[in-house]
């Protein structure tokens, strides 16, 4: 309703209820200023243990912000790795919420959040993991 609310105002707000194909996922995400990822960090999976997103289960939100290059709203206690730091914002209640969205509205922030995520994607291209991988995983499998 909140959303509604702020589409209403004339601001550029997508949501979805049911389940969307990748195509129509990507091109919103190509489009989008922003991930905001209203997760509820602990869940159940089938076996009705409880789990904990970015420590027992993994989300896809971090690739989405890798693959696109955006800054990312996500509860604070979602695990974040200390590389997408500085283009991500977390909230713990609504009102918090509130706040960095309107900042993100009413302020350049979204600007430089959106530089920041350009940077931080940058530090998980094919070039940089492939020197990570050969430098590292390969030096040490010859060492076994």
């Amino acid at each position: 309703n909140s959303f509604r609310k702020l589409r209403e105002k004339g601001f550029n707000v997508v949501t979805f209820n049911d389940f969307i194909s990748d195509e129509d996922f990507y091109d919103v995400v190509k489009k989008s200023d922003v991930i905001l990822a209203p997760l509820r960090v602990y869940t159940r999976s089938d076996n009705d243990v409880v789990e904990k997103y970015g420590e027992t289960v993994g989300s896809g939100v971090i690739y989405n912000a890798v693959q696109f290059a955006k800054p990312l709203i996500v509860p604070s206690e979602f695990k974040i790795l200390n590389e997408f730091k500085t283009s991500t914002f977390t909230y713990s209640n609504a009102e918090e919420l509130e706040k960095i969205l309107k900042e993100l509205i009413e302020t350049d922030k979204i600007k430089k959040a959106k530089e920041e995520a350009l940077k931080n994607s940058d530090r998980f291209s094919v070039e940089v993991l492939r020197g990570y991988f050969e430098k590292k995983v390969l030096h040490w499998l010859r060492n076994i």
